[in-house]
């Protein structure tokens, strides 16, 4: 099974990029939370997409 590659989120109030990720029903019981929203601290496109990637990454691989 593949998983599709979240982008980096930038929101129209600040020039920071963020993770957003939603989280499966199954798993939303044991996080607390229906989506999870992480600021990347930076405003480099290039940069953003990398954290973004790996932060998907571990949440992915911590899930399992």
């Amino acid at each position: 099974m593949s998983t599709r590659l979240i982008s980096p989120l930038k929101r129209k109030s600040s020039s920071q990029y963020w993770f957003r990720m939603v989280v499966p029903p199954r798993y939303r019981k044991q996080i607390g939370m229906a989506e999870i929203k992480q600021s990347l601290g930076t405003d480099d496109i290039g940069e953003a997409r990398r954290l973004c990637a790996a932060r998907q990454h571990d949440w992915l691989k911590n899930s399992n």
